[in-house]
């Protein structure tokens, strides 16, 4: 009974421990991705587990993976997305509590799309262990351990819940840093667009400046500058571009995503690799 008890209260002062050092080495960064990965690093050291994930959660209900550690890295890496309701982590989101089951690919209440059961087969059947991640009550992601050679308990669960709820709060400062610097960086780019606008009257110099700001403003690889053609009222013409994208390119008002912003003289963005859709 004694060396119950005395092995007991190791595993907790063990995992107190541990859950205090993860929540130090969060404070330490405020980049969201850095957090992400020492948060689902520290998972896979402590669970001993094959796979450690976190996800956020999406506006049309699917998961998208930010950080993956383990020997899955390489099957289900980060950017990878859950659809709505798929897998113990659907479930999770739907219920809004933490899950755990023995078998991801033959526990009934389980869905699994054709496509995520033969990606999952990969790794034979597995445990999972799944916990809601939460900010001021509105559930954010989902974080998730995953092994073939385990099962979880009662007492994982509520452990890889505190890990959850301190991985939610270390995301939230790291998010509204970021979305700090963001704003920082765009009212630097808009007072030096508007310094080079009244001291120059030189079209060039004025678009070189402003798209090399605006591509720092917004973190984006490329920032283009563009002004109607004089050769033709049908065209427009590229001006500066940054980085290496072919300067005095034209091309046709109406054609293109630019071609169509440019006759329809309103803002509008677009989701990455959409560009060929317009």
């Amino acid at each position: 009974r004694n060396a119950r008890l005395y092995a007991a209260s190791e595993r907790r002062r063990r995992e107190a421990e541990e859950v205090a050092r993860l929540a130090r080495t969060l404070t330490e960064t405020l980049d969201p991705a850095t957090v992400a990965d020492r948060i689902v690093q520290s998972l896979v050291a402590f669970f001993d587990v094959e796979v450690a994930a976190l996800r956020l959660l999406a506006p049309d209900g699917s998961l998208v993976a930010l950080a993956v550690a383990g020997a899955g890295a390489d099957l289900l890496p980060a950017g990878h997305v859950f659809p709505p309701g798929v897998g113990l982590v659907g479930r999770v989101v739907r219920e809004r509590r933490a899950l755990r089951i023995d078998d991801n690919l033959s526990d009934p209440d389980i869905h699994l799309t054709p496509e995520w059961r033969a990606r999952l087969a990969h790794f034979g059947p597995q445990a999972v262990a799944a916990a809601p991640l939460r900010v001021n009550g509105s559930l954010v992601g989902v974080l998730s351990i995953a092994d073939g050679h385990r099962g979880f308990s009662d007492a994982d669960l509520d452990l890889l819940q505190t890990f959850a709820d301190h991985a939610a709060v270390a995301l939230q400062n790291a998010r509204l840093y970021d979305e700090s610097e963001r704003r920082r960086r765009g009212a630097e780019a808009v007072l030096d667009a508007a310094r080079a606008i009244t001291s120059s009257l030189e079209l060039p110099q004025i678009l070189e400046t402003v798209t090399r700001r605006t591509a720092q403003a917004s973190a984006s690889r490329h920032s283009v500058g563009w002004r109607r053609s004089s050769a033709s009222r049908a065209e427009v013409e590229v001006m500066q571009a940054r980085p290496k994208l072919r300067p005095h390119q034209v091309q046709i008002v109406g054609s293109g995503f630019m071609g169509k912003l440019r006759k329809g003289r309103l803002g509008r963005s677009l989701p990455k690799g959409r560009l060929q859709a317009v």
